[in-house]
């Protein structure tokens, strides 16, 4: 057995002033994010915080619905040792619905995650690994973006996942991303099983083009106002590295398919940066 360069006690140091940055960033910028199968590196750490702006407009026998939102998101991952990664998921959202019924709005912290990802299987071209994520209670009142009706603030839960990882061609250049989990709610919110795929292309050493794929399913073992939804998503993305202001990333994102949902779109900015 291999025992860490640093010590733990150095570890836990670099991780705390890794979260202090982090509140740092989420001040200052907006959004969700995700990285990859990928762990990261002893001692190594990433941030990615995120802009969204999402809509939907729906029309039904009652009248004209629209739906908004602004998210503001933070994602974090640190490197305990070469193969096992802790991370962070933050989401804070301010939502507004309007249309024939009065108008509602509601802000708070969406999603508030910590999971610890630990690589399984690696070989020259591929990686394997599991994840184990627990969800907190959040407090915002959701809104459905098909009818104006509410939903309970978000149960605790818990999802574990396995993910998976493939460079295409020797040089890296191509790779393909898979995600798959299964969350339990403890609470009146249906359970879910998540899916999600990615591509990768870097035509150039500092440019990363990429389409990622999101989807959803229900369960449907809700109960009273619990949250019972599914949809696939679609979100093709372009990323420029800098030098020394880390990395940006640009997208737009597209509903499909949605079921108690209306379909949506949104735009999206991200900074991600390494320490």
């Amino acid at each position: 057995m291999v025992w860490p360069q640093i010590g733990w006690g150095q570890q836990i140091k670099k991780f705390i002033s890794f979260l202090l940055m982090g509140g740092v960033y989420s001040g200052m910028l907006l959004g969700t994010a995700h990285a990859g199968p990928w762990p990261q590196h002893q001692g190594d750490a990433l941030l990615i915080s995120r802009t969204d702006k999402y809509q939907s407009e729906t029309r039904t026998e009652d009248g004209f619905f629209a739906f908004e939102q602004l998210a503001t998101g933070l994602y974090g991952e640190y490197g305990l040792t070469d193969r096992t990664t802790v991370g962070i998921n933050l989401f804070y959202t301010d939502q507004q619905n309007s249309g024939p019924v009065a108008e509602r709005s509601a802000a708070g912290f969406a999603v508030a995650d910590v999971f610890i990802q630990r690589q399984i299987r690696r070989r020259d071209y591929s990686v394997w690994s599991a994840r184990l994520l627990i969800g907190a209670p959040t407090n915002i009142t959701r809104f459905s973006s098909l009818a104006g009706d509410m939903s309970e603030d978000r149960d605790a839960s818990l999802e574990p996942g396995v993910l998976y990882g493939r460079t295409i061609d020797a040089r890296g250049r191509h790779f393909v991303t898979g995600d798959i989990g299964y969350r339990t709610n403890f609470g009146d919110d249906a359970d879910h099983v998540r899916f999600d795929i990615g591509y990768g292309f870097r035509p150039k050493a500092k440019l990363l083009l990429s389409l990622k794929g999101y989807s959803r399913t229900s369960l449907k073992n809700h109960s009273g106002n619990g949250e019972d939804i599914d949809f696939v998503r679609l979100e093709p993305s372009v990323a420029f590295e800098t030098d020394r202001f880390g990395t940006f990333e640009i997208g737009y994102a597209q509903d499909i398919s949605t079921r108690n949902m209306s379909p949506g779109e949104a735009v999206f900015f991200s900074l991600w940066t390494r320490f």
